[in-house]
Parts: structure tokens; sequence; C-alpha cells
């Protein structure tokens, strides 16, 4: 599994910083650098994750998978060099996040009927 995941000291290889194209049935959370608050872009991760392994939502290709893999790889050496000189990442793996964020909030019904639910207490008497 570690060669498969590509494990070394930055990335795990996933796509959408999520699923692996070799691995089934394993996803992962909270694998990007974010600006701002985490839990709810890790309730929105999961929620994804939670339909992909329901059925309801489908994933691409894992060749499609994997270029996006390499893909970031690439961006992510360009990083490295970019550290050296005091940035922490690219404007390319900074709009690739952005990406996912996007794609996340766009999921049909990311969230729950709150309101309804709300609505639906009674107090005490």
């Amino acid at each position: 599994m570690q060669h498969a995941l590509n494990l070394d000291n930055a990335d795990l290889n996933l796509y959408q910083y999520t699923f692996n194209p070799k691995v089934k049935g394993l996803a992962f959370v909270c694998q990007l650098q974010l600006t701002g608050p985490y839990f709810p872009v890790l309730e929105l991760q999961a929620r994804w994750i939670a339909m992909v392994f329901a059925g309801h939502r489908p994933l691409v290709h894992p060749d499609a998978m994997s270029n996006q893999i390499h893909q970031f790889r690439e961006l992510r050496k360009l990083g490295a060099t970019l550290a050296a000189v005091g940035q922490t990442t690219t404007p390319e793996v900074q709009q690739e996040q952005l990406d996912l964020l996007t794609m996340l909030a766009q999921q049909p019904n990311p969230w729950p009927p709150i309101a309804a639910a709300l609505t639906a207490i009674k107090p005490n008497q």
C-alpha cells in the first residue's frame, strides 16, 4: 500500500487530495493545507467520500485520476524549489485546492436540512 500511495515526506498520491486510483475502498480527509477553517472542508470532503462509497457519486476513470496526481507531483516539485526562497506553495497548487473546495461545495445537497430539523424541535412545556 505504501508503494501505491507513494508516501513521502510531503504528499500521498491522491486524486483531489482524497482518493487513490490503485487502492479501492480507502479515502483520506485533510491532506491539503488550507488558509481558514478546516472543519467545514473536512465535513464536505467526508460527505463526498460517503456519497462515492454509497454509489451516489461516481469517480472519474482511474487513468484521469492518475494524470491529475502526476500533474500535482510536478507542481509540488516547483513548490519545493520555491520553498527554498520562502514561498510555501505555488499559485497553481492554490488554484487546485480552490477547485476542490468549489467542487465539494457544489455537490447536490451538501448540507442536511438543518432548518427543518430545528423547527421540529418542541420545547418542554
